[in-house]
């Protein structure tokens, strides 16, 4: 069978041809587990909803119609489903199977296309299925709509390290020592943005599953007041990735430094070399190779390479 996962577009078109039925699947609690999906069996669909489904795979067959050979070219079906019941070669013609006759071959081959039957538990479903299908979904459970954009945008590894290349380019490109000390300053805060992504979609691709042991709302309630902490972030990214821990962001100190006091830093050229210097913590002017800076973002990663190790037995959620 033909692999439809993450095709959100085909399981839209079979849903607007099949009409499948939906519901909730709600405990003697009242507890709601989630949602299914009901399709159809395809031995029941009438002759309109097979003509759709092989038109949506740019099939059109004239059953039961006779045709000329010379109208037909050789692929004219995209497919060889034995569809002929006859051929003459003496007047040229073709005659096709009426619908009926040929109808096992149609649904063995909707099948093999991955066309759904049966029904379809949330916790089952793939990416394909959309939102309106499910009952947990990922939209809008955040209070922080930082957080609620990340699940609508999420920021890839490829993503983050392409974003510090352009950075790195356009620094190069400046001689304003404000333009300077502001582009580092995005490059760290997008940085820290690559781990709240990370942590957040990894929460929302399991929260189905941590929906049946918990209450989704109280469990959000939770984690939206957690993720806006650091250490709350920390404790999700063990929690989600198992047990990995998770790294400090590079030069957290200059991220703090810059977005709440960039006009006490400056940038400058110190024998060929750019130079970011900026009060630390205790106020004290420290200094460090801008080519460190973006060295440090470049070799931040999330979080596959490193070991899993074991929750600590005080950690709090």
């Amino acid at each position: 069978m033909r692999n439809r996962e993450n095709d959100v577009a085909f399981i839209e078109a079979m849903e607007e041809i099949l009409c499948p039925s939906g519901e909730l699947e709600i405990g003697h609690d009242e507890f709601v587990y989630g949602s299914y999906v009901v399709w159809p069996p395809l031995e029941s669909c009438d002759d309109d909803q097979l003509a759709l489904l092989l038109d949506y795979f740019g099939i059109e067959i004239p059953f039961g119609e006779t045709q000329s050979i010379q109208a037909l070219a050789a692929d004219a079906f995209g497919v060889n489903l034995d569809i002929v019941r006859e051929a003459d070669p003496d007047s040229g013609e073709v005659t096709f199977c009426t619908l009926d006759e040929a109808k096992p071959r149609i649904l063995n081959f909707l099948r093999e296309q991955g066309v759904p039957e049966g029904t379809v538990s949330e916790y089952d479903m793939d990416d394909s299925y959309p939102d309106h299908l499910r009952y947990f979904t990922s939209k809008h459970l955040w209070d922080d709509p930082e957080m609620d954009y990340y699940t609508q945008t999420p920021i890839t590894l490829t993503e983050y390290l392409q974003h510090i290349d352009d950075v790195k380019i356009a620094f190069g490109k400046t001689d304003d020592k404000l333009t300077k000390c502001s582009l580092i300053l995005s490059a760290l805060i997008f940085a820290e943005c690559y781990v709240k992504s990370t942590i957040t979609n990894q929460l929302n691709s399991v929260l189905p599953y941590i929906s049946k042991v918990f209450d989704r709302d109280t469990f959000m309630r939770r984690a939206n007041q957690q993720m806006r902490r650091e250490d709350g972030q920390g404790l999700f990214h063990r929690l989600l990735f198992a047990g990995r821990k998770l790294p400090q962001t590079p030069c957290w100190d200059i991220r703090n430094s810059l977005a709440h006091s960039i006009d006490t830093a400056e940038c400058k050229l110190e024998n060929g070399t750019e130079i970011l210097t900026y009060l630390d913590s205790s106020s004290t002017r420290v200094s460090i190779n801008v080519e460190e800076i973006f060295s440090k973002l470049s070799d931040f990663r999330l979080p596959n390479h490193q070991e899993s190790e074991p929750l600590p037995p005080d950690a709090e959620f």
